[in-house]
């Protein structure tokens, strides 16, 4: 891939050791394919009747694509410069959770209304029948006339205005976004613990922290 000849031709540039060149472009490599596997099971999804997905299933795509993808990034560098195997294992699972919580973010960020406020066309999750846990929350946890309502939504191969508004109601209630926002704490706590372990310098603790609190900011 271009990622890996571009880390190869500065490693070796920059006259790295070999081993270390090796591991990285084996991890890289390593998550290519955990990614792929997760893209796989996503477009599998889209083929699925929405209430065969659980939120499990959900958890274990989006683990394997943005999860396993910040968990390699967040090791590829520290593994070049000589890191200890125990500071490589915290920041492999930092990276895992805060993958995991930004990935769980941005599938709400899809159903806000406004390109200039997300920088993307909204309701691109909804045209590609993507099963992402809003969805998988509202149907959840909506009562009967809600269900029927956002069903017959998921239906629908365009929205209108109104639609769009309706569908916006019941996927962001108050249910949905306290049951998301206490998941994504629960990780949250996860990765502060790895970044206890790591306990870097304070300048780099910022930045993580920060990268953190970003990607859990529903």
């Amino acid at each position: 891939s271009l990622a890996v000849e571009i880390l190869i031709d500065n490693c070796v540039k920059n006259n790295l050791p070999v081993e270390r060149i090796l591991k990285a472009v084996l991890l890289l490599e390593n998550a290519h394919r955990q990614i792929y596997e997760g893209q796989f099971l996503d477009v599998k999804f889209e083929e699925m009747n929405v209430d065969d997905v659980t939120e499990e299933m959900y958890l274990d795509m989006i683990e394997y694509t943005t999860g396993f993808q910040m968990s390699a990034y967040a090791q590829v560098g520290a593994l070049l410069a000589g890191c200890t195997e125990q500071n490589l294992k915290s920041l492999k699972d930092y990276g895992f959770y805060t993958g995991t919580i930004f990935q769980i973010r941005d599938d709400f960020i899809d159903y806000i209304n406004s390109e200039e406020d997300i920088g993307k066309p909204p309701f691109q999750d909804f045209m590609h029948k993507k099963k992402r846990l809003p969805i998988l929350l509202a149907l959840k946890s909506s009562n009967r006339k809600e269900r029927e309502l956002l069903t017959k939504l998921l239906g629908k191969s365009a929205l209108t205005d109104e639609d769009k508004s309706d569908f916006i109601e019941i996927v962001t209630k108050e249910e949905v976004i306290d049951y998301s926002r206490k998941l994504i704490e629960q990780l949250k706590e996860k990765a502060i613990v790895c970044l206890n372990n790591l306990n870097p310098p304070a300048g780099i603790r910022a930045v993580l922290n920060e990268i953190l609190e970003l990607a859990s900011d529903l």
